[in-house]
């Protein structure tokens, strides 16, 4: 049986930093622990199609590679 996770792909505001303990805390707290996130992705920028959404195709993948 294959189960899914929740995982976040996070850019940081300039001159910001990303906490990933906080983040989860902050999503158990407000959504429940369902929706933690297993791991948080702390990216440069989203990565966009060529029509300027943002490539969910690209960030799976990402995400497996993680596994």
């Amino acid at each position: 049986m294959k189960t899914e996770e929740v995982h976040a792909a996070v850019v940081a505001a300039p001159g910001r930093t990303v906490d990933a303990a906080a983040l989860r805390a902050f999503v158990t707290e407000h959504k429940g622990a369902l929706y933690a996130p297993a791991a948080v992705r702390v990216l440069d920028a989203v990565p966009l199609t060529p029509v300027g959404r943002p490539d969910r195709a690209l960030l799976r993948a990402t995400a497996a590679e993680g596994r």
